[in-house]
């Protein structure tokens, strides 16, 4: 079930793949350095979204930084972006590569993803971190997200270098909680060029499907996180 890919851009993280039955799930596994800590992305990132905090995280965790399915170097399912699909994935990767029980950190979709994993494998889990993460899906068209993801799968469906992909996120306008007017993306704190070309390069390996699932609604399938955190 757990093999070495090929080398991470990081040196101090292996590459490696999960066989989940369905699929070939993507992650980069650090040192063992202390207790296990799985992270996971939001909707149109990858492995690499927390990588900045690689190097002082690794010290104190066994890292394991994944690309959820339709992501990254992961497989592809067509239609098959459920959030229990993505937390399968999860559950297979701590039962067969993961020293656990882990804390699981999901951001976004990574945290609707750990919520599920964390309510359905509670024996798997030893903490749980969300962030920005919604907690119903009835929270979800009120957002500011539907835009977003509007944006993102229209940049993505275009078909471009990562270059071109950039300027097309930098020029598109989204609306954002308090303010009337619509703002575009580069214009926001933190997305200068750098941090827009590596979103794009993200975007470049999103299967449009799993954008499009969110957005029509089937990616939530049953999810309802405030009964998940009852249970």
């Amino acid at each position: 079930m757990n093999a070495v890919g090929e080398g991470s851009k990081y040196a101090f993280l292996a590459s490696r793949e999960c066989r989940t039955g369905e699929l070939v799930l993507h992650y980069e596994e650090g040192p063992n350095s202390g207790p296990p800590l799985i992270l996971m992305h939001g909707l149109g990132r990858d492995c690499h979204d927390f990588s900045i905090l690689f190097p002082a995280l690794s010290r104190q965790w066994h890292l394991y930084a994944v690309d959820l399915r339709g992501h990254g170097k992961s497989g592809r399912v067509p239609r098959g972006y459920s959030s229990g699909g993505y937390a399968s994935d999860i559950v297979t990767l701590l039962k067969t590569a993961a020293p656990c029980p882990a804390i699981l950190f999901g951001h976004s979709l990574g945290g609707v993803t750990a919520l599920r994993v964390a309510a359905e494998e509670p024996a798997l889990v030893r903490a749980l971190i969300l962030g920005d993460s919604a907690l119903t899906a009835s929270s979800f068209p009120g957002s500011l997200y539907p835009a977003l993801f509007e944006t993102l799968l229209k940049v993505r469906l275009s078909n471009s270098s990562v270059e071109q992909m950039a300027k097309g996120l930098a020029q598109s306008r989204i609306p954002l909680p308090g303010i009337d007017e619509l703002i575009a993306i580069g214009d926001l704190p933190g997305h200068d060029e750098a941090y827009l070309l590596k979103w794009a390069a993200c975007l470049q390996q999103v299967d449009p499907e799993a954008l499009q699932m969110t957005l029509d609604g089937s990616t939530w399938g049953d999810f309802d996180g405030e009964a998940l955190m009852k249970e």
